[in-house]
């Protein structure tokens, strides 16, 4: 009987017999390779399992024993197809549940199809009256361990970080009753060997279409993401001919960190696997490669590299393992569309394809863009790197690049050969060509070894740690930086900006100063090329990180030089790491004209779905308001904010750019911006789930907006979470944790609670003086905190104290480092000078305020009466300062207490003086 007319009672059979196979064969691939035959006859001799299940678990075995002696491929790499057997077991009834059913605010409206790992469902919501389709992922029942859970949750970060045309993007993710989920970008389309066929593409198209699949694949490889199961069933092309890529990072989300998957099984395409994916060895960016040279051969020729007589997958992986592939160009000739261009494919691109598919890593292209490289190469006839071709190989490319040389015959052909000065000096810009190629590709086949060496080092069982993270990966890269003396200059360069900006990235900056420090004679000896500005660039982030923001533009000085030299990329990322130093500084007007400029050229190439205008649009937003563009600033930030929404991009985009939007909202409008915030807010704990420290600023955007309405109470909550989130880390971020605390406590003293402020702000300040971080604008703010508990509390002594700890920010070396945490400590010294009954010399700190012209309502009225009371206390004309305020004014119940006080004191002062003029005795 056929498949499809199986009865269900017959896939119910063979779907509980597979169970049993698989329970069976996992309890022996455990033993020895020696004891796993007896021990599985030892079942069968005590009667308790069935002899038909015995015969099959033996025979896996004895495929099992046809790989490398120390390699267990296991059993889902060795039957493929029993696990789509399983698959289908229940596919009608599965179907039919999910039916209607919600996944978030997904709604299944069709089964796409099923797998060995679960089930794809056509899914559909409707948000802000538009109407989204995707298509939603789920991890099939009894593959849900609490470590799939984990790297479930880890991957969907990851692939939401890939934004890329080329690629599906991920739209959302959540669990279902402790089922993963994932909806990703659902793709009108056919698989890419299927659409060839309907449009009857030619090679040209062909190799267009697999250049787009290559970008694609260097846009993950640059976000360290392998696919792992590159194949035309994961290669769909749209109705606009826009390739898409589908399944990223799914191989990858089954594996646990030490390299072994979850219980023993590597999950792959045999026909598509590289040799090391079958042999069960580390895997790299090769092996997509790989799967580009088998993709390839297929596009082009029309068959795989290899005949294979039966449906065995030990049969498939013993092809792959040893038998060399045939020419792509020999098989096409027996292909009815393909045999056109066979001829073409004869040469160059049967050389492309089998150096993409040597069974050694080391012997393929060191890289993807590599590849596509020479695939570009073919197009423009120039000579391929895969064909280390002699003189007369140049000589013919060169002349196929020009045809009416070609036509000029074979004399003609003859006198460039031999004499003409300008055909030696093309065929030796050729040579000089291939070997700038050739010098591209060994530095990335460098960086890639050097990483791989990395990789290896941080494997539990060498390093000794169950779960190492990125931190103990970044600490292995910069010793291995340090004792590698096989790296060249510029490779060392690139690897050392790498890896600084990588421990900043994570709040290690002064770690990153550290790493190039130690290798300042290297940085000093090679002052050009882009890895030198990668360099400076690099030291620059780590600096302003660490509050060195002025040493930072020192550093860009060289950068900024040769500013107009520079690739357009680079001037963009120099104008963004200007702009945002210069903000920090609030230098404003330095800022928004770099930040403009960058916003501008990324916006012009590539439009709001550019990924660095992430980075580009909440440093301009933040520029701009602080100039009081609010405006503008709203107006970019709500365009970038809806694109985002309307277009289905990216959850991390979605969250940046909701976050820029929700800050340009805060100051006038607190309101929306909590709506903006706490939207951005259920996006991240879709993304990350809801325990996770990754919410903390997400949370804490929400609280400052409730801050600004006055609700401290509900702001102080949420800090409290946040806190309690950072401190559930295994090893947490004590200095992410103390600025949290700062706002526990800032909050609690303006929701009326002076003694929880005071004990948070104190374990806040002690954090930070434990750990040794430089004093900066935050840590001001943590001091004029506990200034003002201290103050509620009454306790001068300690007042006193921590305005001295506090001098170097208000009128000492650190006065410049920011303008509000600054005038906030002024007006609080004013205030305290006030309720003493004590007079500020000159009234420095009021004239200061009033002179600042970018005070907000409320403080600027509490200036204004305190400066016209330190006035007083002078003996000098007062009142006049006082016929701005008036009596209506709606800030004046908002006033500190103090100051209220003062008021009342200054206006019964100016009505007396003014009564007595009126009626003098």
């Amino acid at each position: 009987m056929s498949e499809g007319g199986d009865s269900a009672a017959a896939r119910i059979d063979r779907a509980a017999r597979w169970r049993a196979v698989r329970a069976v064969f996992e309890q022996a691939i455990e033993r020895p390779s020696e004891q796993r035959i007896d021990y599985v006859q030892g079942l069968e001799r005590s009667g308790d399992i069935d002899p038909r299940i015995v015969a099959e678990v033996l025979a896996l075995l004895a495929a099992d024993l046809t790989q490398a002696a120390d390699a267990d491929p296991g059993l889902a790499a060795l039957a493929p197809d029993l696990l789509d057997e399983l698959a289908t077991d229940d596919a009608p009834a599965s179907a039919a549940a999910l039916l209607g059913r919600r996944f978030g605010s997904w709604e299944v409206t069709g089964l796409l199809g099923q797998g060995g790992m679960g089930t794809v469902c056509r899914v559909e919501r409707e948000h802000d009256g538009i109407r989204q389709s995707g298509a939603l992922k789920l991890v099939r029942a009894g593959w849900d361990s609490p470590a799939l859970e984990r790297r479930f949750r880890a991957e969907r970060r990851i692939l939401a970080a890939l934004d890329h045309p080329g690629i599906a993007r991920l739209l959302d993710a959540g669990a279902e009753a402790g089922q993963p989920w994932l909806v990703m970008e659902f793709v009108e389309g056919s698989t890419i060997l299927a659409h060839c066929e309907q449009v009857q593409a030619g090679l040209r198209q062909r190799l267009d279409w697999f250049l787009q699949i290559c970008e694609a694949l260097v846009h993950a490889h640059r976000n360290l993401i392998v696919h792992r199961d590159l194949k035309p069933g994961n290669v769909l092309v749209n109705e606009a001919g826009q390739v898409k890529l589908l399944d990223f990072g799914i191989a990858k989300l089954l594996q646990e960190e030490d390299g072994q998957t979850l219980t023993g099984e590597r999950l792959y395409t045999p026909e598509y696997a590289a040799p090391e994916q079958i042999r069960g060895e580390a895997v790299s960016t090769s092996v997509d490669v790989y799967a580009l040279g088998v993709l390839l051969f297929e596009l082009i020729s029309g068959q795989r590299p290899w005949v294979v007589s039966g449906a065995h997958p030990a049969e498939r992986a013993m092809l792959t393992l040893q038998q060399d592939p045939r020419r792509p160009s020999e098989v096409a000739v027996q292909q009815g569309p393909h045999r056109q261009w066979a001829n073409r494919l004869s040469g160059d691109l049967d050389a492309i394809v089998l150096k993409a598919l040597r069974k050694q890593p080391a012997d393929r292209y060191a890289s993807v863009s590599e590849m596509a490289e020479d695939v570009q190469r073919f197009l423009l006839r120039q000579p391929v790197l895969a064909r280390r071709g002699n003189w007369r190989y140049r000589a013919r490319r060169f002349v196929q690049r020009h045809a009416l040389a070609s036509a000029l015959g074979t004399a003609t052909l003859a006198a460039i050969l031999l004499g003409a000065a300008g055909t030696w000096w093309q065929a030796r810009q050729a040579e000089l060509a291939r070997q700038s190629a050739e010098r591209e590709a060994l530095t990335a086949r460098a960086v890639a070894e050097f990483m791989t060496g990395v990789f290896a080092r941080a494997n539990p069982d060498r390093s000794g740690k169950p779960d190492p993270s990125a931190q103990d990966v970044l600490d292995l890269g910069a010793q291995a930086l340090a004792t590698d003396d096989s790296l060249k200059p510029a490779i060392r360069l690139a690897l050392l900006a790498a890896v600084s900006r990588a421990y900043t990235g994570l709040g290690r900056a002064q770690e990153g100063l550290a790493l190039l420090d130690a290798h300042g004679t290297l940085i000093d000896a090679v002052s050009d090329g882009e890895a030198a500005v990668a360099v400076r660039l690099a030291r620059a982030v780590a600096q302003n990180n660490t509050g060195d923001r002025r040493g930072a533009l020192v550093t860009l000085e060289p950068v900024e030089s040769g500013f107009a030299e520079l690739p357009p990329r680079l001037r963009i990322e120099v104008d963004y790491i200007a702009g945002v130093l210069h903000n920090n500084l609030g230098e404003g007007e330095i800022a928004v004209p770099r930040l403009s400029r960058a916003y501008t050229e990324l916006r012009a190439a590539e439009g709001l779905d550019a990924p660095m205008l992430r980075r580009v649009i909440p440093a301009l937003v933040s520029a701009l308001g602080g100039l009081d563009r609010v405006d503008e600033a709203r107006q970019i930030a709500a365009e970038a904010w809806q694109h985002a929404r309307q277009s289905g991009m990216p959850v991390t985009t979605r969250m940046g750019y909701g976050n820029a939007y929700g800050l340009a909202l805060l100051r006038d409008q607190p309101e929306q911006a909590v709506v903006v915030f706490r939207e951005v807010l259920a996006l991240s704990e879709v993304l990350y789930g809801d325990d996770s420290p990754e919410l903390s600023t997400s949370i804490e955007n929400v609280a400052l907006a409730l801050e600004r309405q006055g609700l401290f109470d509900e702001a102080r909550v949420l800090y409290l979470r946040s806190v309690a989130l950072l401190l559930a880390q295994d090893t947490p971020d004590l200095f992410r944790v103390a600025k949290t605390e700062m706002a526990v406590a800032k909050a609690a003293l303006r929701g009326g609670r002076p003694e929880e402020a005071l004990e948070r702000i104190e374990s806040a300040l002690a954090r930070w003086d434990a750990i040794g971080k430089p004093q900066s604008v935050t840590y001001l703010g943590g001091l004029l905190t506990a200034i003002e508990a201290n103050e509620a509390l009454g306790d001068d002594t300690a007042v006193d104290a921590l305005f001295r700890r506090a001098e170097p920010f208000l009128d000492g070396e650190l006065r410049s480092l920011g303008r509000l945490a600054r005038q906030r400590g002024l007006l609080l010294r004013a205030r305290l000078m006030a309720s003493r009954q004590h007079a500020a010399s000159e009234c420095s700190d009021t004239t200061e305020l009033l002179e600042s012209k970018k005070l907000g309502p409320l403080d600027l009225l509490q200036a204004r009466i305190l400066h016209a009371h330190c006035e007083r206390s002078m003996g000098r004309p007062w009142r006049s300062i006082l016929q701005s305020v008036s009596p209506e004014d709606p800030q004046l119940p908002k006033m500190h207490e103090t100051v209220r006080l003062i008021w009342a004191e200054l206006a019964a002062a100016a009505d007396g003086a003014e009564n007595r003029a009126t009626h003098p005795d």
